[in-house]
């Protein structure tokens, strides 16, 4: 079984070191904003938010020495947010909440009809 550390390598290259258009920069921008609120969750354990913040400060000091193109536009913001504790505050407290899944069917509800 990988790790944690393993699966957050793999996510970071999967994602934030892929992104070749801005499709692959929103998808990027996604995962470190939920690496980002992760390590800040309560309930995450303290090793594993310890290895989040590890890889976010990695992930800042790669993407602040982008390039002059859009996407190192895009890397420099993403590295300037990832070191401001107050922007990022604000702009992990912009993401709308997960709606809460209702229960039963997502078709026809409980009504029972398959259980005949």
């Amino acid at each position: 079984m990988p790790g944690v550390d393993t699966l957050l390598d793999r996510l970071i290259a999967a994602t934030v070191a892929a992104r070749r258009d801005a499709v692959g920069r929103r998808v990027a921008y996604r995962t470190i904003m939920t690496l980002a609120a992760t390590a800040r969750d309560d309930a995450t354990s303290p090793d594993v938010a310890a290895l989040l913040s590890d890889r976010l400060r990695g992930i800042a000091t790669r993407l602040a020495k982008a390039g002059s193109d859009e996407d190192g536009a895009w890397s420099r913001h993403v590295a300037l947010l990832l070191t401001d504790e107050d922007r990022l505050t604000r702009e992990l407290d912009k993401r709308r909440a997960v709606p809460t899944i209702p229960p039963g069917m997502p078709i026809g509800g409980d009504t029972g009809w398959f259980d005949d």
